[in-house]
C-alpha cells in the first residue's frame, strides 16, 4: 500500500515538472518571436561583413544603384567578384 502511494506521489511530481518545463519553453518561444533583441542575443550572426563584393577591373567597388535596391550596376563586361566568409571557429584543445 505504501509503495502505491509513493509511486503516485512520484508520478504527480514528474507531471508537475513536465508542465513547468513546457510553460518555460512557451515563454521563451514567445519572447524569441516578439523581441528581436532576445533572438539576436541567442543566435548571433557571424556575417558582419558583406559576403559578396563587386569591383571593377581596377579593384574599386562598384557604386550601388538606388533604383535597383542599392545593388551594384555597371555596363562593363569584366568585373571582379570577391567572396568572403568569416573564419571558422577554432576547435578547443
Amino acid at each position: 500500500m505504501t509503495k502505491n502511494i509513493r509511486s503516485q506521489q512520484q508520478g504527480a511530481i514528474i507531471q508537475v515538472l513536465v508542465i513547468i518545463i513546457l510553460v518555460i519553453g512557451l515563454i521563451v518561444t514567445v519572447l524569441m518571436i516578439t523581441n528581436p533583441n532576445f533572438k539576436n542575443f541567442i543566435f548571433k550572426s557571424r556575417a558582419d561583413n558583406p559576403p559578396i563584393t563587386f569591383k571593377d577591373t581596377n579593384g574599386n567597388p562598384l557604386p550601388p544603384d538606388p533604383q535597383a535596391s542599392n545593388l551594384p550596376v555597371t555596363k562593363e563586361r569584366k568585373i571582379q567578384v570577391n567572396l568572403e566568409a568569416p573564419p571558422a571557429p577554432q576547435a578547443p584543445q
